[in-house]
Protein backbone atom coordinates (compact mmCIF):
# COMPACT_ATOMS: atom_id res chain seq x y z
CA UNK A 1 0.00 0.00 0.00
CA UNK A 2 1.50 3.80 -1.08
CA UNK A 3 1.00 4.68 2.45
CA UNK A 4 3.25 7.98 1.66
CA UNK A 5 0.86 8.56 -1.33
CA UNK A 6 -2.62 8.51 1.18
CA UNK A 7 -0.58 10.24 3.85
CA UNK A 8 -0.34 13.28 1.55
CA UNK A 9 -4.11 12.97 0.62
CA UNK A 10 -4.51 13.12 4.29
CA UNK A 11 -2.00 16.24 5.07
CA UNK A 12 -3.43 17.85 2.07
CA UNK A 13 -7.49 17.57 3.48
CA UNK A 14 -5.71 18.51 7.62
CA UNK A 15 -4.46 22.04 5.67
CA UNK A 16 -7.70 23.53 4.22
CA UNK A 17 -7.04 26.94 5.35
CA UNK A 18 -10.54 28.06 6.58
CA UNK A 19 -9.20 30.82 8.51
CA UNK A 20 -7.03 31.99 6.20
CA UNK A 21 -3.91 32.25 8.74
CA UNK A 22 -1.22 33.61 7.44
CA UNK A 23 2.37 31.38 7.01
CA UNK A 24 0.75 28.17 7.69
CA UNK A 25 1.32 26.50 4.02
CA UNK A 26 5.03 28.17 4.24
CA UNK A 27 5.48 26.32 7.77
CA UNK A 28 4.16 23.07 6.76
CA UNK A 29 6.47 23.01 4.22
CA UNK A 30 9.30 23.84 6.17
CA UNK A 31 8.35 21.00 7.90
CA UNK A 32 8.49 18.77 5.35
CA UNK A 33 11.72 19.52 3.84
CA UNK A 34 12.87 19.00 7.42
CA UNK A 35 11.08 15.31 8.24
CA UNK A 36 11.00 14.11 4.20
CA UNK A 37 7.66 12.75 4.72
CA UNK A 38 4.16 13.79 5.23
CA UNK A 39 3.85 15.27 8.41
CA UNK A 40 1.12 12.69 9.65
CA UNK A 41 2.61 9.98 8.89
CA UNK A 42 5.87 11.18 10.68
CA UNK A 43 4.07 11.08 13.87
CA UNK A 44 2.11 8.38 13.13
CA UNK A 45 5.41 6.31 12.59
CA UNK A 46 7.29 7.14 15.39
CA UNK A 47 4.34 6.42 18.09
CA UNK A 48 3.43 3.03 16.35
CA UNK A 49 7.62 2.28 16.66
CA UNK A 50 7.21 3.20 20.72
CA UNK A 51 4.16 2.49 21.98
CA UNK A 52 2.90 -0.97 23.35
CA UNK A 53 -0.58 -2.04 24.37
CA UNK A 54 -1.65 -0.50 28.04
CA UNK A 55 1.30 2.36 27.45
CA UNK A 56 0.91 5.70 29.03
CA UNK A 57 1.20 8.55 27.21
CA UNK A 58 0.68 12.36 27.91
CA UNK A 59 -0.61 14.74 26.26
CA UNK A 60 -0.19 18.38 27.21
CA UNK A 61 -2.64 21.37 25.77
CA UNK A 62 -4.61 24.54 26.72
CA UNK A 63 -3.75 28.02 26.57
CA UNK A 64 -5.22 30.10 28.81
CA UNK A 65 -4.80 34.06 28.09
CA UNK A 66 -6.98 37.33 30.08
CA UNK A 67 -7.56 34.91 33.00
CA UNK A 68 -6.08 31.12 34.18
CA UNK A 69 -9.64 30.12 33.76
CA UNK A 70 -10.34 31.07 30.02
CA UNK A 71 -8.37 29.05 27.81
CA UNK A 72 -9.03 28.60 24.17
CA UNK A 73 -11.00 25.64 22.10
CA UNK A 74 -8.48 25.02 20.04
CA UNK A 75 -6.12 22.48 21.45
CA UNK A 76 -8.69 20.49 24.22
CA UNK A 77 -10.89 18.79 21.88
CA UNK A 78 -8.16 17.76 19.70
CA UNK A 79 -6.08 16.40 22.60
CA UNK A 80 -9.28 14.60 23.87
CA UNK A 81 -9.95 12.61 20.09
CA UNK A 82 -6.30 12.13 20.14
CA UNK A 83 -6.32 10.79 23.22
CA UNK A 84 -9.54 8.55 22.21
CA UNK A 85 -7.86 7.45 19.77
CA UNK A 86 -4.42 6.34 21.28
CA UNK A 87 -7.04 4.15 23.53
CA UNK A 88 -8.57 2.21 20.58
CA UNK A 89 -5.37 1.84 18.68
CA UNK A 90 -3.06 0.44 21.69
CA UNK A 91 -5.07 0.57 24.79
CA UNK A 92 -3.03 3.10 26.32
CA UNK A 93 -3.67 5.21 29.11
CA UNK A 94 -3.73 9.15 28.11
CA UNK A 95 -2.44 11.34 30.61
CA UNK A 96 -3.96 15.13 30.21
CA UNK A 97 -1.57 17.65 31.17
CA UNK A 98 -2.93 21.08 31.86
CA UNK A 99 -3.21 23.71 34.47
CA UNK A 100 -5.12 23.22 37.52
CA UNK A 101 -7.93 26.02 36.70
CA UNK A 102 -8.49 24.03 33.21
CA UNK A 103 -8.58 20.63 34.70
CA UNK A 104 -13.19 20.53 35.24
CA UNK A 105 -13.25 22.49 31.55
CA UNK A 106 -11.15 19.40 30.21
CA UNK A 107 -12.63 16.57 32.06
CA UNK A 108 -15.78 17.43 31.11
CA UNK A 109 -14.33 17.39 27.21
CA UNK A 110 -12.85 14.14 27.96
CA UNK A 111 -16.04 12.74 28.75
CA UNK A 112 -17.34 14.00 25.70
CA UNK A 113 -15.02 11.93 23.49
CA UNK A 114 -15.58 8.83 25.48
CA UNK A 115 -12.73 8.44 27.99
CA UNK A 116 -13.25 8.54 31.77
CA UNK A 117 -11.27 10.22 34.23
CA UNK A 118 -9.81 8.88 36.95
CA UNK A 119 -7.28 10.64 39.74
CA UNK A 120 -3.60 10.13 38.57
CA UNK A 121 -3.47 7.40 41.44
CA UNK A 122 -6.55 5.21 40.26
CA UNK A 123 -6.15 5.33 36.91
CA UNK A 124 -3.64 2.62 35.92
CA UNK A 125 -5.38 0.12 38.55
CA UNK A 126 -8.69 0.93 36.46
CA UNK A 127 -7.36 0.16 33.57
CA UNK A 128 -5.60 -3.52 34.44
CA UNK A 129 -9.01 -4.35 36.03
CA UNK A 130 -10.94 -2.94 32.60
CA UNK A 131 -8.84 -5.03 30.43
CA UNK A 132 -10.32 -8.01 32.06
CA UNK A 133 -13.72 -6.40 31.96
CA UNK A 134 -13.94 -4.90 28.65
CA UNK A 135 -14.46 -1.65 29.89
CA UNK A 136 -10.92 -0.08 29.29
CA UNK A 137 -11.83 3.62 28.07
CA UNK A 138 -10.09 5.96 31.26
CA UNK A 139 -7.82 8.50 31.18
CA UNK A 140 -6.53 11.36 34.22
CA UNK A 141 -6.30 14.54 33.97
CA UNK A 142 -3.86 16.76 36.14
CA UNK A 143 -2.27 20.15 36.57
CA UNK A 144 0.99 20.67 35.40
CA UNK A 145 2.88 23.89 37.46
CA UNK A 146 3.73 27.24 36.03
CA UNK A 147 6.40 27.90 38.25
CA UNK A 148 9.60 27.05 36.58
CA UNK A 149 11.24 24.80 39.81
CA UNK A 150 7.93 23.11 40.51
CA UNK A 151 7.94 22.58 36.37
CA UNK A 152 11.22 20.81 36.01
CA UNK A 153 10.37 18.96 39.22
CA UNK A 154 7.02 17.52 38.48
CA UNK A 155 8.83 16.68 34.92
CA UNK A 156 11.06 14.41 36.54
CA UNK A 157 8.72 13.08 39.25
CA UNK A 158 5.84 12.27 36.64
CA UNK A 159 8.12 10.46 33.81
CA UNK A 160 9.40 8.50 36.76
CA UNK A 161 6.18 7.59 37.93
CA UNK A 162 4.18 6.88 35.13
CA UNK A 163 7.26 5.90 32.19
CA UNK A 164 5.15 7.29 29.46
CA UNK A 165 5.60 5.82 25.89
CA UNK A 166 5.53 9.33 24.38
CA UNK A 167 4.90 13.08 25.20
CA UNK A 168 2.31 14.88 22.67
CA UNK A 169 1.53 18.63 23.02
CA UNK A 170 -1.64 20.06 21.22
CA UNK A 171 -1.41 24.09 21.07
CA UNK A 172 0.51 24.61 23.73
CA UNK A 173 2.76 27.53 23.89
CA UNK A 174 6.10 27.18 23.67
CA UNK A 175 9.20 29.33 25.12
CA UNK A 176 11.38 31.22 23.07
CA UNK A 177 15.55 31.41 23.62
CA UNK A 178 14.94 33.72 26.82
CA UNK A 179 12.01 31.60 28.38
CA UNK A 180 9.06 33.89 27.54
CA UNK A 181 5.88 33.02 25.65
CA UNK A 182 4.24 34.98 22.80
CA UNK A 183 0.84 34.83 21.57
CA UNK A 184 1.10 35.39 17.20
CA UNK A 185 0.59 38.98 17.79
CA UNK A 186 4.27 39.21 19.30
CA UNK A 187 3.35 39.95 22.76
CA UNK A 188 4.04 38.14 26.11
CA UNK A 189 1.68 35.82 27.28
CA UNK A 190 2.86 32.97 29.91
CA UNK A 191 1.52 34.25 33.04
CA UNK A 192 -1.19 31.56 32.89
CA UNK A 193 0.55 28.95 31.18
CA UNK A 194 2.28 25.75 32.16
CA UNK A 195 6.12 25.29 31.80
CA UNK A 196 5.34 22.07 29.29
CA UNK A 197 8.57 22.86 27.73
CA UNK A 198 10.64 21.34 30.59
CA UNK A 199 9.03 17.97 30.74
CA UNK A 200 9.53 17.88 26.77
CA UNK A 201 13.42 18.54 28.04
CA UNK A 202 13.32 15.69 30.19
CA UNK A 203 11.51 13.58 27.75
CA UNK A 204 14.13 13.61 25.06
CA UNK A 205 16.70 13.31 27.66
CA UNK A 206 15.56 9.90 28.42
CA UNK A 207 14.65 9.24 25.03
CA UNK A 208 10.61 9.24 25.10
CA UNK A 209 9.17 10.69 21.94
CA UNK A 210 8.04 13.70 21.55
CA UNK A 211 5.68 15.29 19.15
CA UNK A 212 3.90 18.80 18.54
CA UNK A 213 1.11 19.67 17.11
CA UNK A 214 0.63 23.48 16.38
CA UNK A 215 -0.31 26.13 14.18
CA UNK A 216 0.21 29.67 14.55
CA UNK A 217 4.78 29.29 15.16
CA UNK A 218 4.85 29.82 18.89
CA UNK A 219 3.82 26.43 20.16
CA UNK A 220 6.05 23.81 21.42
CA UNK A 221 7.57 21.92 18.79
CA UNK A 222 7.69 24.72 16.35
CA UNK A 223 11.64 24.41 17.25
CA UNK A 224 11.84 22.00 14.36
CA UNK A 225 11.57 25.20 11.68
CA UNK A 226 12.53 28.30 14.46
CA UNK A 227 15.16 29.59 11.74
CA UNK A 228 12.10 29.43 9.32
CA UNK A 229 9.42 31.08 11.94
CA UNK A 230 12.51 33.60 12.81
CA UNK A 231 12.58 34.82 9.08
CA UNK A 232 9.21 34.77 7.65
CA UNK A 233 6.10 34.91 10.33
CA UNK A 234 5.40 38.55 11.59
CA UNK A 235 7.14 39.11 15.01
CA UNK A 236 8.73 35.41 14.56
CA UNK A 237 12.51 37.40 15.46
CA UNK A 238 11.74 40.33 17.07
CA UNK A 239 8.57 40.72 19.62
CA UNK A 240 6.38 43.21 20.64
CA UNK A 241 7.48 42.63 24.82
CA UNK A 242 10.45 43.74 26.52
CA UNK A 243 12.30 40.56 25.60
CA UNK A 244 12.59 41.58 21.97
CA UNK A 245 13.73 37.76 20.73
CA UNK A 246 10.66 36.90 18.63
CA UNK A 247 7.72 34.36 19.52
CA UNK A 248 9.74 31.06 17.50
CA UNK A 249 9.93 28.86 20.69
CA UNK A 250 13.14 26.81 21.43
CA UNK A 251 12.19 23.48 21.86
CA UNK A 252 12.50 20.93 19.00
CA UNK A 253 10.31 17.96 19.35
CA UNK A 254 10.96 14.78 17.55
CA UNK A 255 8.49 15.60 15.09
CA UNK A 256 5.41 17.97 14.38
CA UNK A 257 2.58 18.82 12.74
CA UNK A 258 1.16 21.96 11.53
CA UNK A 259 -2.19 23.17 10.61
CA UNK A 260 -4.35 25.52 10.39
CA UNK A 261 -6.29 24.65 13.45
CA UNK A 262 -3.99 22.49 16.00
CA UNK A 263 -7.50 20.39 16.25
CA UNK A 264 -7.08 19.11 12.50
CA UNK A 265 -3.26 18.42 13.27
CA UNK A 266 -4.79 16.35 15.70
CA UNK A 267 -7.49 14.31 13.73
CA UNK A 268 -4.82 14.40 11.12
CA UNK A 269 -2.44 11.97 13.34
CA UNK A 270 -5.17 9.56 14.60
CA UNK A 271 -6.20 9.23 10.47
CA UNK A 272 -2.78 8.18 9.92
CA UNK A 273 -2.62 6.17 12.50
CA UNK A 274 -5.93 4.49 11.55
CA UNK A 275 -4.43 4.19 8.21
CA UNK A 276 -1.48 2.12 9.17
CA UNK A 277 -2.82 -0.16 11.37
CA UNK A 278 -5.63 -0.34 9.08
CA UNK A 279 -8.38 0.02 11.45
CA UNK A 280 -10.97 2.99 10.78
CA UNK A 281 -12.72 2.52 13.70
CA UNK A 282 -9.63 4.92 15.89
CA UNK A 283 -10.58 7.89 13.99
CA UNK A 284 -13.41 9.80 15.43
CA UNK A 285 -16.26 10.64 13.64
CA UNK A 286 -18.38 13.86 12.67
CA UNK A 287 -20.91 13.21 15.01
CA UNK A 288 -18.36 12.96 18.03
CA UNK A 289 -16.83 16.01 17.18
CA UNK A 290 -19.82 17.98 17.45
CA UNK A 291 -20.15 16.50 21.19
CA UNK A 292 -16.60 16.97 21.76
CA UNK A 293 -17.05 21.00 20.93
CA UNK A 294 -20.40 21.30 22.07
CA UNK A 295 -19.37 20.07 25.82
CA UNK A 296 -16.03 21.80 25.66
CA UNK A 297 -18.20 25.03 24.98
CA UNK A 298 -20.20 24.14 27.57
CA UNK A 299 -17.86 23.76 29.93
CA UNK A 300 -16.00 26.91 29.12
CA UNK A 301 -13.31 27.01 26.62
CA UNK A 302 -13.90 30.13 24.43
CA UNK A 303 -13.75 30.37 20.81
CA UNK A 304 -10.69 31.98 19.72
CA UNK A 305 -10.88 35.20 17.38
CA UNK A 306 -14.56 35.72 18.37
CA UNK A 307 -14.24 35.45 22.15
CA UNK A 308 -17.53 33.38 22.47
CA UNK A 309 -18.46 30.18 23.95
CA UNK A 310 -20.04 28.74 20.82
CA UNK A 311 -19.22 25.08 19.64
CA UNK A 312 -16.24 25.21 17.43
CA UNK A 313 -12.81 26.27 17.48
CA UNK A 314 -10.54 29.84 15.71
CA UNK A 315 -13.52 31.00 14.15
CA UNK A 316 -14.59 28.14 12.46
CA UNK A 317 -18.35 26.25 13.89
CA UNK A 318 -18.81 23.17 14.85
CA UNK A 319 -20.13 21.90 11.26
CA UNK A 320 -17.07 22.72 9.46
CA UNK A 321 -15.17 20.61 11.83
CA UNK A 322 -17.17 17.63 11.85
CA UNK A 323 -17.11 17.97 7.78
CA UNK A 324 -13.19 17.83 8.25
CA UNK A 325 -12.91 14.78 10.54
CA UNK A 326 -15.63 13.08 8.14
CA UNK A 327 -13.34 13.83 4.98
CA UNK A 328 -10.50 12.28 7.15
CA UNK A 329 -12.14 9.04 8.13
CA UNK A 330 -12.94 9.18 4.16
CA UNK A 331 -9.74 8.81 3.22
CA UNK A 332 -8.78 6.25 5.53
CA UNK A 333 -11.91 4.40 4.67
CA UNK A 334 -10.94 3.99 1.46
CA UNK A 335 -7.59 3.39 1.39
CA UNK A 336 -8.30 -0.20 3.57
Amino acid sequence: MDYVGIAEEIDRQMLVNLTGRIGVTGMYAAAREKLGIPLTLHAAQLLMEKMNEDSVVFIATGWAGIHPSMAESDGPPGAASLARALSVAFRAVPIILVEDELIPSMKATMLAAGLFPLPPDEVLEAHEIGQKTGARYVCSVIDFPKDTQQAKKASEELIKKFSPSAVITVEKGGMNEKGVFHNSRGFATGKYISKIDYLIDEGKRRGIPTVGIGDGGNEIGMGVIGEWIKKEIPYGAKCRCPCGSGIAPYNKTDTLIVAPISNWGAYGLEAAIALLLKRPEIMHDGAIELRVLRQAADAGFIMARWGYTDPGADGVSGKYHSYVVELLRGIVLASI
